[in-house]
């Protein structure tokens, strides 16, 4: 017998979409980094205008043994770490 389901959302913060807009108008590469489900974190990169088609998301584990050098150049074109 089901007894209930819930659901929460965590809206953005007021005005998050208009600073990734002044970012990207500017030149700044915008990456989100998140410790949210791989899903969740999609959904916010379209919700904020960070989302890239066939862009990559990548899991810290991934990173995992290398240098914050090699990280930061890898990260470069990703939209989401999570």
């Amino acid at each position: 017998m089901l007894i209930g389901i819930t659901g929460i959302e965590d809206p953005l913060r007021e005005g998050v979409q208009e600073a990734v807009a002044k970012c990207k108008n500017t030149g700044i590469h915008v990456t989100m980094c998140t410790g949210d489900d791989v899903l969740t974190a999609w959904l916010i990169t379209q919700q904020c205008n960070t989302y890239i088609p066939g862009g990559i998301i990548k899991a810290p584990h991934a990173l995992a043994g290398y240098h914050e050098s090699y990280c930061a150049t890898i990260a470069g074109p990703c939209p989401i770490l999570t």
